[in-house]
């Protein structure tokens, strides 16, 4: 059974670049070093460890949601998990 009031191991955020070059930047330095989920609207989800290695390159970009980990993974059971597994 999931905690919803456990700790994290790993958070992941989604995130939008500020400025087209930045995004441009943005989006190559973390897919060398991170795994990236590209979201419509030039959003994309990544570990929330990405957000010190943007910080150290001076990208400007906005956090647009943090969660979970395991919410990822019980996302990808299927929609009646939660409900089967209280």
């Amino acid at each position: 059974m999931l905690n919803p009031e456990a700790p994290y191991l790993m958070k992941m955020v989604k995130l939008r670049f500020k400025h087209e070059a930045d995004d441009a930047a943005g989006a190559l330095a973390l897919a060398k070093h991170f795994k990236v989920i590209c979201l419509p609207g030039d959003v994309y989800e990544v570990p929330g460890q990405a957000l010190t290695l943007l910080d150290t390159l001076h990208l400007s970009y906005t956090l647009l949601e943090t969660e979970g980990f395991d919410l990822k993974v019980d996302v990808g059971i299927g929609p009646n998990w939660r409900a089967a597994h209280p």
